[in-house]
């Protein structure tokens, strides 16, 4: 049985065709579906303890993105103690607290019942504190950044 040149190119055309199609499947098979990935509802920068978003966004907003947020869960009580680090150049502290301590931080311990209240009075409360330059330049850069 002698095979002639034509059939074995016809052949080979099918087997190309069928592995072209072969592919074509495969790369529909194996394309990842594009499924949006959902909003993170913590801040993962802090070890150990995630931030609420809701907690940094009432910091960003009320102040501005500058302030940094601390937050230390209390196992033991039905509290946290939520901490604001005033940056340098708003900081009204005296140059000795910030030799000696290095920061700036306003904390306070809040019921977990309060949660994003008891931490948007806190932050109104540290603004307030600040004086009438410093808050005004708090909102300048707040809408600057």
């Amino acid at each position: 049985m002698k095979i002639k040149n034509e059939e074995i190119l016809t052949k080979l055309a099918e087997l190309t065709k069928a592995i072209a199609k072969i592919n074509e499947r495969l790369s529909v098979i194996t394309a990842p579906p594009t499924v949006p990935e959902p909003k993170p509802t913590v801040n993962e920068e802090q070890a150990g303890h995630p931030i609420p978003l809701e907690y940094q966004e009432l910091v960003n907003t009320l102040l501005n993105k500058k302030f940094k947020v601390h937050v230390d869960y209390k196992p033991d009580q039905v509290a946290f103690e939520f901490a604001i680090l005033v940056p340098k150049e708003y900081s009204n502290a005296g140059e000795n607290h910030w030799n000696t301590y290095g920061e700036d931080r306003r904390s306070k311990v809040i019921q977990n019942a309060y949660g994003a209240n008891g931490v948007r009075e806190w932050v109104l409360q540290v603004y307030d504190n600040l004086t009438p330059e410093v808050r005004s330049a708090i909102t300048y850069d707040r809408a600057q950044l």
